[in-house]
Formats: structure tokens, C-alpha cells, sequence
């Protein structure tokens, strides 16, 4: 076994009360990550280097004495905004993001960050306890082992109003049994997973299942007052249709990548460029509903949990040129309309995708560590 993070997140069901707690903290967690966020930025740029936490902590002490508010939340959630901006100050001088934005009180999701000390949190089969906030009513969709240890807690409002929690824990978590099978998977639009073994999965296209539903819905919000009751109502309805799509797809890719991850040793799948892939205006839609960096996250976390291995081939390997059987390769293939093409060497028949996957299956055990050990 070995010990990793994770994360369980219900829906819960806050009384009056707490969601008032709740949206005070949000909007104390706002403001403390804008006011010392408007400090960086009117440094010079080398000192926006050495952002000293410890300091704005204890700048935040004082902080309460002229905005007395503060003291009403949860001095830890306060304590995290902190935290998450020194966080992203540090990745973007990795340059792994941009310089990080002031938090608007518009933005339609909300959320804050608190942590476990001397057993502040705390969770039955029905209810969840926070600081400050008391028991909540939650949805036990499944239930945290008894060996986990409770790190954070990440409360959170979706944009349709709903209140959620993430529980972020360590837990030892047991390593699935080797199949010894290997896996290639070619990734889809009409297809969303097409794999070396000649099996296709259809693509559902959330999105697109729902389109017409919330064109309606959004047509009917251009037509309310801005801002009032029924136009806050009506933008509610379009934020649950949004979440129904996510839910769904969500749904979807956590069932097919703990099934590929219990059924294969090695995954191989190509590491494709989806943000370049964005730029095409024609396909860019659909690729948005495929969400398939979410899909390949999801494969890649789950095969560190269980002991699996996921090969990402290189974007520029030619799988859909290239004759699964004689190695040989055409270009003409990279024409997208030929599904179906016949090698002009072995003679060989061929289907676009499914050959592509056979290519990635043998180029990522290849490039595996499992695979220089003899498992075929």
C-alpha cells in the first residue's frame, strides 16, 4: 500500500444560518486574496519575487483591528487565501500561468479553504462538521474510510446555488492485482475512445444532447429585466443545465477510466495538444465536449493510486500513417475523410482509428519501463 491525497466531495445542506457564515467567508476570503494581491503588484518586480507569507500572516492579525468583519469567519479560510496566493505567484514565475487576477464578487462559483487542527472537522454517515459553521447535513454518496486522515476542506457555491464540500485526505490506498494486459487507446469526435483491441466507445456529446434546451433558456434570460428576481432565477435554470452537462460527462469518464485502469497494466494514449486543437473554429465545440484532458487527469491520477503505468505518446508520432502491420508509412493518410484504407505494401486493410491505436499501444510499450520487463 501506499499513502496519497484525495478527495471526496459531497453536496451539502446548509440551514439559513451557515450559508450565511458561508457567504460571509467567501466574500472575507475575497477580499483578503485582493488586498494583499494589490500590495505584489505595486512593488517593483523583484521584489514581487519574495512574497513572505509569514509576514502577510501577520499582517492579517492587525488587519482585523480596522476591519473588525474578519474576525466573524473561520481565521484559517483566511490564512489559506493567503496560501493560494503565494501559490500562484510561484507558478507563474515558473511561467506554468499568468499573473494571477483580482477575485470578483460576480464570478458565478464561490469558495473557501479551511484545514484540520485538534480535530475541527469531523464526519458521521449524515453529517459533515466545519469550524464555525456546526453540523451539516450531507449526501453520503460514499463513505470516507476510517483510516483517512482529514488534511482540508474546500467549501464551495456552484453557480445554480448549490453547496458543495471537497474533503481532501491522505489514505493508504491498496494496489490493484496485475492483469498483465496492455492497452492503446486512440482518442475520438464521432468515436471517444477507439481502442487496440478493435473496440469503440461512443462519444456522447453532452453539450450538444442539451444545446437546444439552453438556447431556450437563454433566450428567455435576454427577455427578463436585468437583475431582477426572475432574471437571478432565470440564470440559476441555465447554471443547472450547464452542471447537469458536466455531471454527466464527469460521470461517463470516471466509469471508463477506473474500468481501464482495473483491466490494464499499461496505458497507452497520445499526448495530444488540445489547446492548439481549440484553434480550429470548426471542430472546436466539439472538442470542448469531449473534454479530453480531464479524461487523460483522471487515467493519470488512478494509475498512480492502483500501480498502473500511462504512456503518453509523442503529439508528433504519425500513429494514423503508419501500417500496423509492415511499419511501412503513407502520408496520404493524413487525410481525415479516408476512414478505411488498404496498405499499398502488405495489402493489408485497415480502419483509420483502430490501426492508430495498435501504432500508440506499441510506441508507449516502447517508451515504458513495464514494457522493457517482457509484458506483451
Amino acid at each position: 500500500m501506499a499513502v496519497h491525497h484525495k478527495a471526496y466531495q459531497y453536496r451539502i445542506f446548509p440551514n439559513k444560518q451557515q450559508q450565511t457564515f458561508m457567504v460571509r467567508s467567501f466574500g472575507c476570503s475575497r477580499f483578503v486574496f485582493n488586498h494583499f494581491l494589490e500590495k505584489i503588484k505595486n512593488r517593483d518586480e523583484e521584489n514581487q519575487k519574495t512574497l513572505q507569507v509569514n509576514a502577510f500572516k501577520n499582517e492579517l492579525k492587525s488587519m482585523k483591528t480596522n476591519y473588525v468583519w474578519l474576525k466573524l469567519v473561520d481565521s484559517i479560510s483566511l490564512q489559506a487565501s493567503i496560501e493560494h496566493l503565494n501559490d500562484a505567484m510561484v507558478r507563474f514565475f515558473n511561467k506554468q500561468n499568468k499573473f494571477p487576477q483580482f477575485k470578483s464578487r460576480k464570478h458565478p462559483v464561490k469558495s473557501y479553504t479551511t484545514k484540520s487542527v485538534n480535530g475541527n472537522i469531523k464526519v458521521t454517515k449524515t453529517h459533515i462538521k466545519l469550524p464555525k459553521v456546526g453540523w451539516i447535513r450531507y449526501a453520503n454518496s460514499r463513505p470516507i474510510p476510517d483510516s483517512a486522515v482529514i488534511k482540508h476542506v474546500v467549501v464551495r457555491q456552484n453557480a445554480a446555488g448549490k453547496y458543495f464540500v471537497s474533503i481532501n485526505v491522505k489514505e493508504e490506498v491498496k494496489k490493484r492485482d496485475k492483469t498483465n494486459q496492455t492497452i492503446g487507446l486512440d482518442m475520438g469526435l464521432t468515436h471517444f475512445v477507439i481502442d487496440s483491441n478493435g473496440n469503440k466507445i461512443n462519444n456522447e456529446r453532452y453539450f450538444q444532447s442539451l444545446k437546444k434546451k439552453l438556447a431556450k433558456a437563454q433566450r428567455s434570460l435576454s427577455q427578463k429585466q436585468k437583475f431582477s428576481n426572475n432574471w437571478h432565477k432565470q440564470k440559476k435554470k441555465i447554471a443547472t443545465i450547464h452542471e447537469k452537462v458536466v455531471n454527466k460527462r464527469k460521470d461517463f469518464q470516471h466509469k471508463l477510466s477506473s474500468e481501464l485502469v482495473q483491466q490494464y497494466d499499461v496505458i497507452a494514449i497520445e499526448d495530444l495538444s488540445v489547446s492548439d486543437m481549440l484553434k480550429d473554429k470548426l471542430y472546436s465545440k466539439s472538442i470542448q465536449d469531449t473534454s479530453w484532458s480531464e479524461f487523460t487527469t483522471m487515467l493519470a491520477y488512478k494509475c498512480d493510486w492502483y500501480g498502473k503505468e500511462l504512456v503518453k505518446v509523442g503529439k508528433h508520432f504519425p500513429s494514423t500513417q503508419i501500417c500496423s502491420s509492415c511499419k511501412q508509412k503513407h502520408p496520404i493518410t493524413k487525410d481525415t475523410s479516408i476512414r478505411v484504407w488498404t496498405c499499398p505494401t502488405c495489402q493489408t486493410n485497415h480502419d483509420r482509428d483502430i490501426n492508430a491505436a495498435v501504432n500508440i499501444l506499441e510506441e508507449g510499450m516502447h517508451l515504458s519501463t513495464v514494457g522493457a520487463t517482457g509484458i506483451a
